[in-house]
């Protein structure tokens, strides 16, 4: 039985159409060791073992990286994005499903439909990206299917402090299939070792060889991104080796009779070594490969959920509360106020023990009755760090001093549970319990203003605050000093550019007539 025949709750099944949300929703896939974020766009990263694949930077505005399908007409010459992102155009019909172990996206286009399914295989490290376009009109079409993977084969924060010089050692290379390799030249006997592959398994009436390219500066063009890549309206160029700005580029041209669907499957399989790479090359190089990858994705969820002891909407509500830590939004952030009166330096986080290097939740409770929040955050965090998703849990106890430490005692309890479980070998993050009253009142707010997001207890569970879309105003924050100094330089000034003084505000800045 296919794995998308199988039961599921309504619940469990989120679904985004083509209107942006405020806040990017996001769906995070994993097999244990290879995972995968995507939004509701199309955009995203993969990421094995705690190294980037892809190259990703954190953009609430633009989708602008990921691993792109892109679909072309090549009669009337039109291309479009298999997903809204990276080159979206306008469809008639755009939504995004995302479930348990799966991510689908559908658009029309005219008298097509694309369809693209997203797995990650438990078999091997391997993640497959399935293109079916189905043909509603009455003429053959002739389409190109082409991916574009901008490569980062190493850590992310090693591509953020210097991209260029990262991309100076990674290489690629073509095998016959056409397959394309790519592996970091190590600089270190203590570099870990990364091969990637990238093959196509075409699934009806092909039109032609496929064709590759592995050089960014051939297919993207200079001075063109992703949305708009020169590659799409010449040949690839067939280039590999040691290139300046590696990529992988594969396409496929097939033919789409009226009426009838052609499948093909985009696979991106990471390993240690080549002799495990050209292993998993061939076990996944065949049409089946799909159908296993699709059950056993569907399996694997269902026995991790289980073993959390999830319901699926629990489950559900865990990818939206990642929305909010891959992506700083402001409902479930702390109150502005507070953020401008107290937040400071990454510093002033060391004296807890927390680096600050990645995002911050906190919990803060003061009842042990609320002790429901602190549990469905543990588990939140167990779910959230299986699919590699780093970040620090936080949880304040702001109960008054007291010889019956009664509540710290339930926290220290609940945590306990949850360390005494096996965790990934990658570094995902920590919990912290910290007590405010031994804390002073500046580093508990500054520790709140450098979250991003924060959980009060007596508001209620979880899906209750998720609910949220607004953030709720600090009563405890003091009223701000007016005309305020700071270090940095000149006063508050209520002349500055706002929304409606400046002209093409894109909700960050824009530009003002007196320049």
């Amino acid at each position: 039985t296919a794995a998308n025949t199988l039961p599921a709750e309504i619940d469990a099944i989120r679904t985004h159409g083509v209107e942006p949300d405020a806040l990017p929703a996001v769906h995070l896939l994993t097999n244990g060791r290879y995972s995968v974020m995507l939004t509701s766009a199309g955009a995203g990263y993969s990421r094995w073992q705690g190294l980037a694949i892809t190259r990703w930077r954190e953009d609430p505005v633009v989708a602008g990286h990921g691993s792109w399908l892109y679909v072309g007409d090549r009669q009337s010459g039109e291309s479009w994005s298999a997903t809204l992102a990276p080159r979206g155009g306008e469809p008639t019909g755009y939504i995004a499903r995302f479930s348990e172990g799966r991510a689908e996206f559908s658009r029309d286009d005219g008298a097509l439909t694309t369809t693209t399914v997203v797995l990650i295989s438990p078999e091997d490290d391997a993640e497959v990206r399935r293109v079916s376009v189905a043909n509603r009109g009455s003429h053959s079409r002739h389409i190109n299917l082409t991916s574009l993977i901008e490569l980062t084969l190493g850590s992310q924060s090693t591509d953020l402090a210097h991209p260029a010089f990262a991309r100076m050692f990674v290489e690629t290379e073509h095998l016959e299939g056409p397959v394309l390799i790519a592996h970091r030249r190590p600089r270190g006997s203590d570099d870990p070792a990364i091969w990637v592959a990238h093959f196509a398994v075409v699934d009806g009436e092909a039109a032609g060889a496929t064709t590759w390219d592995t050089d960014r500066g051939s297919f993207v063009g200079r001075g063109r991104s992703a949305a708009d890549p020169v590659g799409l309206t010449q040949p690839l160029a067939g280039r590999a080796g040691t290139v300046l700005d590696p990529v992988l580029a594969l396409r496929c041209p097939v033919v789409v009779a009226p009426g009838q669907t052609t499948r093909v499957s985009f696979w991106t399989i990471a390993a240690a070594s080549r002799e495990a790479l050209i292993d998993s090359i061939d076990r996944q190089n065949s049409a089946s490969a799909f159908d296993r990858a699709q059950v056993g994705a569907w399996t694997q969820a269902q026995i991790e959920r289980r073993f959390l002891m999830l319901d699926l909407r629990a489950a559900a509500d865990f990818q939206r509360l990642a929305a909010h830590i891959v992506n700083a939004g402001a409902a479930l952030a702390p109150p502005p106020e507070l953020v401008a009166r107290a937040a400071g330096p990454q510093s002033s986080l060391w004296v807890h023990g927390i680096s600050g290097d990645r995002p911050i939740v906190i919990v803060r409770i003061d009842d042990p009755r609320d002790m429901k929040l602190v549990a469905e955050m543990l588990l939140a965090f167990e779910f959230l760090r299986a699919r590699a998703l780093a970040f620090d849990l936080v949880i304040l106890n702001e109960r008054k001093a007291s010889y019956i430490q009664d509540l710290q005692t339930a926290i220290d309890d609940a945590v306990r549970g949850v360390r005494m479980r096996a965790a990934p070998v990658i570094d995902c993050g920590e919990i912290y319990t910290l007590r405010s009253d031994i804390m002073l009142e500046a580093q508990v707010a500054s520790l709140r203003a450098l979250a991003r997001v924060e959980l009060v207890a007596s508001r209620g569970a979880l899906r209750r605050q998720l609910q949220r879309t607004e953030p709720p105003a600090d009563v405890a924050a003091a009223p701000l000093p007016a005309p305020c100094l700071p270090r940095s330089g000149r006063p508050r000034d209520e002349a500055l550019p706002r929304a409606e003084t400046v002209e093409f505000w894109n909700g960050f800045g824009g530009f003002h007539d007196d320049g």
